[in-house]
């Protein structure tokens, strides 16, 4: 839900809209909670389960079509962002090899790039 007001969005028609509830209002200015992101605390067991995971996502990645090939890509550098985390591929190999799937499907070089840092800078370290 948007509230404009909140935004610093001028309201036009104003009159029209229903008063909004005080429960509304209080939620809207309480202070948010935030989670630090921590990825799933499984491990692989051996390095042939890392490297079946990764065959998996960069397969996914890889076939993805036409109109899920960004999302796909994201989420499968999320998957290697947190391989990352465990220790399992470093940051440079798993952004360039998540680029190179993508653009295996068909995304353009660039936003393929700008897709797989999105979700490593999106707290996926």
């Amino acid at each position: 839900m948007i509230w404009w007001p909140a935004c610093g969005v001028e309201v036009l028609h104003a009159n029209v809209l229903a008063p909004a509830p005080e429960w509304i209002i209080e939620a809207l200015n309480a202070k948010l909670k935030v989670v630090p992101y921590r990825p799933a605390q499984r491990t692989l067991q051996t390095s042939g389960d890392a490297q079946r995971k990764l065959d998996g996502v960069i397969r996914s990645i890889a076939l993805a079509r036409e109109g899920n090939r960004n999302s796909l890509c994201f989420w499968g550098a999320c998957r290697m962002a947190e391989m990352v985390v465990e220790g399992k591929l470093s940051r440079a190999d798993a952004i360039e090899i998540a680029v190179e799937a993508a653009s295996r499907s068909g995304l353009p070089r660039d936003e393929a790039r700008r897709t797989v840092e999105s979700a490593f800078q999106n707290g996926h370290r």
